[in-house]
């Protein structure tokens, strides 16, 4: 039960996340309780909380909790431990404290800059207008592996999709009948920010539905590559999708949770946190 609540927990607690600038690790398993420190205020540690520099845990007694710095270090708290939280480093306040084997390190994790809405709104028009585009603002993808999506209208059989870049140079065109669209790979540059549109083919402009995204640099995509193929390998993809969550990459966690589901088909709490994943990103560009 209680890793059930853990997982349950990762989408809300990624979401708080966000608003942290600056994480300095993230809380990769917690078995029993301890508590977090931010400036005067106190709560309970959950799995999967981002903490930030300058913060402080204590392990309660027959607990333990294992920690990922951002450089990739990892250590297990165990009962009684209490540490504090440097910008890149972990300072023992009381033992015991043991380093495990490091996995690569974390990507920039950084939230995306907020901006002015991208994203038309919905008008009335005759035949109706696509809705629910992603990637959306607020959201990255990668830049080798993009796939578009949006809900058509029903009156709609054929849509022109475009993407451009800031100054307006299109980087990508089609027309299609379908509401998912792969750009092929090297279509699109790592840590750019791009426009993309939907519209009714042959319908007015004032049909069109436009949304922006930003694609995963490259050295944050070779590190999240490297961590993934890790996670794989360990069996953490639950991790790996709290991660993905953090990076603005939405679509990728819910397909992490898909993979950890696949794996493990009777396991109750990957099938909750894909359920809220889901909805997360159903949720996120309407």
């Amino acid at each position: 039960m209680k890793t059930l609540l853990a997982i349950s927990l990762a989408v809300a607690a990624t979401a708080a996340g966000q608003e942290t600038a600056s994480p300095a690790a993230l809380v990769a398993s917690l078995t029993g309780r301890a508590s977090l420190a931010v400036d005067a205020a106190r709560r309970p540690l959950r799995a999967y909380d981002w903490v930030p520099a300058g913060a402080g845990i204590v392990v309660a007694s027959s607990s333990a909790v294992e920690l990922i710095l951002i450089d990739g270090r990892r250590f297990r708290l165990g009962a009684g431990a209490r540490i504090r939280l440097a910008s890149n480093d972990l300072v023992v306040v009381h033992p015991p404290v043991s380093a495990l084997g490091s996995v690569p390190p974390l990507p920039d994790l950084a939230p995306i800059a907020a901006g002015a809405p991208r994203q038309s709104a919905a008008v009335r028009i005759r035949g109706g207008v696509a809705t629910a585009l992603y990637p959306c603002e607020r959201a990255r993808a990668l830049a080798d592996s993009v796939e578009l999506r949006f809900e058509p209208p029903p009156a709609a059989r054929l849509f022109d999709v475009r993407v451009r870049a800031a100054d307006g140079t299109e980087a990508f065109f089609v027309s299609t009948d379908q509401p998912r669209v792969r750009v092929p790979p090297g279509t699109l540059q790592a840590g750019v920010e791009y426009l993309w549109s939907v519209r009714p083919a042959g319908a007015a402009i004032e049909a069109e539905r436009r949304a922006s995204f930003e694609t995963l640099d490259a050295t944050g995509a070779a590190r999240r590559a490297a961590l993934r193929d890790r996670m794989m390998h360990e069996g953490s993809l639950h991790l790996l999708a709290v991660i993905d969550q953090r990076l603005g990459l939405f679509a990728e966690a819910v397909d992490d949770l898909e993979s950890a589901l696949a794996h493990a088909p009777r396991d109750p709490s990957a099938a909750h946190a894909l359920a809220d994943a889901r909805g997360a990103l159903a949720d996120r560009c309407r």
